[in-house]
């Protein structure tokens, strides 16, 4: 039992059925990048601006399959996701609602990883994402205890 009055959602409210983790970016006390599930079954990152009362809806970015496991932002304007679904995004809000490059594995991006790409990703979902402090390096980690690091700016596979 909740010991306050349970607040009812804003009618401009999204219903989500899943959320999974946040991270605000780089300098910005109001931009929060969310990994979550709608309603509906879209995985998807959405974008929301706390600095208001409460969390306002600013734009989704769809492009994963399975649960958005894990965001991270990696500068002021972009953050990477992970899934899933198997697959490591990164987002441009300056360049639209689609993914500026995915990762690849072992020269295989995507869901072909599970046919053909890097055998040890295959059958097992990424769960988390960091990014070094110096900025240009990305640590993603599955469910069976792989580590992939990326350059950031040469996403096409792992270091």
């Amino acid at each position: 039992e909740c010991p306050w009055p349970a607040e009812r959602a804003p009618a401009t409210w999204r219903a989500l059925e899943k959320v999974s983790r946040g991270d605000f970016l780089h300098g910005s006390v109001s931009l929060l990048a969310v990994g979550q599930t709608s309603a509906l079954g879209a995985s998807e990152v959405c974008l929301y601006d706390v600095a208001g009362v409460g969390l306002r809806h600013l734009t989704v970015f769809s492009g994963h399959d399975e649960l958005v496991t894990d965001v991270c932002a990696v500068s002021p304007q972009a953050f990477v996701s992970v899934s899933f679904d198997q697959r490591l995004a990164l987002w441009d809000i300056r360049s639209g609602l689609d993914p500026a490059a995915w990762a690849g594995f072992g020269g295989c991006g995507g869901s072909e990883a599970a046919e053909g790409g890097d055998a040890a990703l295959a059958g097992s979902g990424l769960c988390s994402v960091a990014q070094a402090r110096g900025g240009g390096v990305i640590l993603a980690g599955a469910l069976d205890g792989s580590l992939f690091l990326f350059d950031i700016r040469f996403l096409e596979r792992p270091l």
